[in-house]
């Protein structure tokens, strides 16, 4: 989960590769019907039953963990009921104890795995974290 969303010509080409995408959903996370923030996830392409969140992103003050919380379990839920998801995976910051920390609140453990990512002038590295649903 990165902080800070993209530009808006970045987020318009993303959206249009996660529709592009098969097995990838971008959900808008709505408060007062407003969008308030983004989800997105996929369905392992080789691994039936395995699912992986790249983000939940919400800005202050709803990046609450508790409103993180409950949107994951949304997500989650959604996952297993519509498309039999046994396992969700995340990618948590290596160098944001308090990243790692929510993931590990919600159920899910470290599972050893770990990649990095190549952003601009940037490549964090991110601990792999799963839960069995």
């Amino acid at each position: 989960m990165l902080r800070a969303p993209a530009a808006p010509d970045q987020a318009a080409r993303d959206f249009v590769d996660a529709l592009q995408s098969p097995g990838r959903f971008q959900f808008g996370v709505l408060y007062a019907d407003n969008l308030i923030g983004v989800v997105d996830c996929k369905l392992d392409d080789e691994a039936e039953g395995v699912a992986r969140i790249g983000m939940i992103l919400l800005p202050p003050p709803y990046n609450d963990p508790e409103i993180t919380g409950l949107t994951l379990r949304v997500v989650e839920r959604w996952l297993m009921t519509e498309y039999g998801v046994r396992r969700i995976e995340a990618g948590a910051l290596a160098h944001e104890p308090g990243e790692i920390a929510f993931w590990e609140g919600q159920g899910y453990a470290l599972t050893g795995a770990q990649y990095r990512r190549d952003l601009p002038g940037y490549a964090p590295r991110f601990l792999v974290l799963a839960k069995d649903v």
